[in-house]
């Protein structure tokens, strides 16, 4: 996708109403589509090269929105997976189609 049609998206995304979203908000969003095995803070924290508060926060707005559950796991209550709820996947659906829509423009 061409730099103009990424600017065309990223313009789009933030004319959403309701879903006023960061950037790491979204990446952590999109990690979750791409990535749903290594889903959890530390993990991210790790990927984005970022500490796990920042990723504590990102997720928080998510779980706020309901785009993201969380999950306790089953052999260690102290670790906690993220999946993407069905609005979750709706969001990143409609995000997709956005992005196809700048790209052929």
């Amino acid at each position: 996708m061409s730099l103009e049609a990424q600017a065309r998206w990223l313009r789009e995304v933030v004319r959403i109403p309701g879903r006023d979203m960061s950037l790491r908000q979204l990446a952590v969003l999109m990690h979750g589509r791409v990535n749903p095995e290594t889903w959890s803070i530390v993990e991210m924290a790790k990927a984005f090269d970022v500490p796990p508060p920042a990723i504590t926060r990102a997720v928080e707005f998510l779980v706020q929105e309901k785009l993201v559950a969380r999950q306790h796991n089953d052999d260690d209550r102290r670790r906690v997976v993220l999946a993407l709820t069905l609005l979750g996947n709706r969001h990143l659906d409609d995000l997709a189609e956005l992005a196809e829509s700048a790209a052929t423009q």
